[in-house]
This record gives structure tokens, sequence and C-alpha cells, in this order.
């Protein structure tokens, strides 16, 4: 018997779930403004029982705090947050192809919110729905 895979929605963080300038700090990290539309888009797929999963190229071994404490304060629920780990920087498509390759073996990945051009052809190569925000 074939297992139904359990639909989740990706969503990245800066320039999608939240503002951010074109020059991004670390520093800034925790002061971002969430954009209303797209947080009660997020939590519209909660209402539907659909896997929330953030995907950002943050790194995490000094930010994962700041960046939960943020989902928190925002009220920002979701199932799994992915960032990129250890001291080795990967461009941020290629960190986010990874990632969306094991998601889709665990998952129906409905869509991927993301703000970056270079995700979009990497969702395209995977065959995975992508608004870009």
């Amino acid at each position: 018997m074939i297992r139904k895979k359990i639909k989740a929605v990706v969503f990245d963080l800066d320039g999608t779930l939240c503002e951010s300038s074109q020059f991004w700090r670390p520093e800034d990290y925790g002061t971002e403004t969430i954009i209303p539309k797209m947080r009660n888009t997020l939590n519209s797929y909660r209402l539907s029982d659909v896997r929330i999963i953030i995907l950002t190229w943050r790194k995490s071994d000094h930010n994962r705090i700041t960046t939960q404490l943020w989902l928190n304060h925002n009220h920002i629920m979701y199932d799994r947050l992915y960032m990129q780990e250890g001291s080795t920087a990967v461009a941020g498509h290629l960190f986010k192809k990874e990632v969306l390759n094991k998601l889709k073996d665990e998952f129906d990945i409905v869509w991927v919110y993301d703000d970056d051009i270079e995700v979009w052809r990497v969702c395209k190569e995977l065959w995975i729905k992508f608004l870009k925000c």
C-alpha cells in the first residue's frame, strides 16, 4: 500500500516573511518587521493541517535562538526550522536545494514561498511549485 505524504509549505524568512533591506546583517536579526499578509498566509495553512517549514539561509550557530524568539514574538507557528549549520558558507539556493530534496522524500510540498529567483530555478528543477514574494 502506498502511504500518502503529509502536505507541507516552505517559507523563507528574509524578504519573504519579514521585510529586510538589500544588505541584511545578522546583528539586525530579531528587529525585522513581519509582513502581515505573509503571516496570515502562513497561519491559514495551519488551519488546513498543512505542515509549516521555515527554510532560511541564516547561519544557525549564532542566530537560531534569536530567530526562534522572533518567530514566537510574531506569532509564527511552524513545525520545522532549517538553518545553515557549521562554518562553511554555501550559496543560499544550493543550501535550500539540498534541504528541499530531502523534504520531498517526506512531504508533499504544496508551495515554496521565497524572494530569491535562484530558489525558483531550484524549485523548477525539483518540480516544486514556487511563489515569488
